[in-house]
């Protein structure tokens, strides 16, 4: 991944030239910085797992990733319960809630890059004990190559709401497209937060989520996968209080040469806290996806239950899917599973359904959408698990 352009001088220039102009405080600029020079000591992007598993990104000349001087329109909305504003808003509004939770976990190279680079942030803050009954949309669209959009949503104690970001635009032709979602639940909060990316089928796109987990509070977390060429999407929860819980549902669905590369993985750092993680995917033609969960329990996190579950239904000869479930379990008292499967369509069914006098390609459909309806429905929001079920009915009924 060649990116040099960004940690050589000039590029380094260009950064601070692009904060001055947009006015931030000296602190962003430090860690933009910070996380442009750090870049030259993380290895290169991995590819390939094990002997068989690989999945490049051969499309994208990464070289082409500079820094830009596009600018995020202002905006504030207010609303009983919560406020939704860009960062530089929020940065005059919340300085103090800003320097706390923005700082950027540098990972590997590509959160560096976009530690260094982001150009689009926007902040959900929900209040205090605040009950938000309908759910709140926030669309990010991609205009741009190049373009990094970050999204900070802060729960007070006791807040509760249903969040829904999309994710689309794109273009044919190669984009690449960093996306950082970073989810504060503090003590007694309770988040359901969807993700749904319908990018179009010439963009790369690299997703980081990180949910942090207090005290008695709860996230469902869904992360639904539809377009792009080629999709890297990774979720942490850290359940950092007593009593936490979190459900991970993550789903995907490709076909011609689209290719997923998704990571889940749930860190217990406190007694009696949950987790649940549930994926299921279906690939057609010659579309491939690897997906690997991990539950890790630490020493002092006793009475505490973990739980994965991936399942892959194969429509083509050509797909490939590999699951690479793992538990890392550091006490004893505590009850962890696990499990992952790779399946077929059953020809009895499909035979079944012609008996009935169902077209081959209509009843193939059907048990497509029949396969997705259980994970769907464990959103627990029926408003969004509808919308959801025909986005991919549209796409199971088009797949080739």
């Amino acid at each position: 991944m060649n990116t040099t352009v960004i940690t050589q001088e000039d590029g380094l220039e260009k950064i601070k030239e692009h904060s001055a102009k947009i006015g931030e405080p000296s602190w962003v600029l430090d860690q933009r910085l910070s996380a442009a020079r750090a870049m030259p000591s993380y290895g290169e992007p991995v590819f390939k797992y094990g002997i068989d598993i690989f999945l490049p990104v051969d499309e994208f000349d990464f070289s082409t990733i500079v820094p830009t001087n596009s600018l995020q329109d202002r905006f504030c909305v207010e609303k009983e319960g919560y406020t939704l504003l860009d960062f530089w808003s929020a940065f005059e509004r919340y300085p103090g809630l800003m320097r706390e939770h923005l700082p950027f976990p540098i990972e590997d190279k590509f959160l560096a890059l976009h530690g260094a680079l982001w150009n689009k942030g926007t902040l959900l803050y929900l209040k205090k004990g605040s009950n938000v009954l309908l759910p709140i949309y926030y669309d990010s669209f991609v205009e741009y190559t190049n373009q990094f959009d970050t999204l900070l949503v802060v729960a007070e104690e006791g807040a509760s709401a249903v969040i829904v970001n999309k994710v689309a635009g794109g273009s044919p032709n190669p984009v690449f497209r960093s996306g950082v979602v970073r989810i504060v639940a503090k003590e007694g909060a309770q988040l359901t937060f969807v993700g749904l990316q319908q990018l179009s089928g010439g963009t790369v796109n690299f997703s980081n989520h990180s949910c942090q987990i207090g005290k008695d509070a709860s996230v469902v977390f869904v992360d639904a996968l539809i377009g792009s060429n080629y999709s890297k999407s990774d979720t942490s929860h850290h359940l950092l209080g007593e009593g936490a819980r979190t459900h991970h549902i993550g789903i995907f669905l490709g076909d011609g040469k689209q290719r997923f590369n998704i990571s889940s993985a749930a860190f217990h750092h406190k007694p009696f806290t949950t987790s649940e993680i549930y994926g299921k995917g279906a690939l057609y033609g010659k579309a491939k996806s690897l997906y690997r969960g991990l539950v890790r329990i630490e020493k002092n996190a006793e009475n505490s239950n973990g739980y994965q579950k991936e399942e892959t239904l194969l429509l083509g000869d050509n797909t490939e899917a590999s699951a690479i479930p793992n538990l890392e379990i550091h006490n004893n008292n505590v009850r962890c599973s696990h499990g992952a499967s790779t399946t077929h369509v059953d020809q009895e069914k499909l035979f079944y359904l012609a008996s009935r006098g169902i077209a081959e390609k209509d009843a193939l459909s059907l048990l497509v959408n029949g396969f997705f309806t259980s994970i769907i429905s464990k959103i627990g929001v029926e408003e969004i698990s509808s919308e959801l079920q025909q986005i991919m009915e549209e796409k199971i009924a088009h797949a080739t």
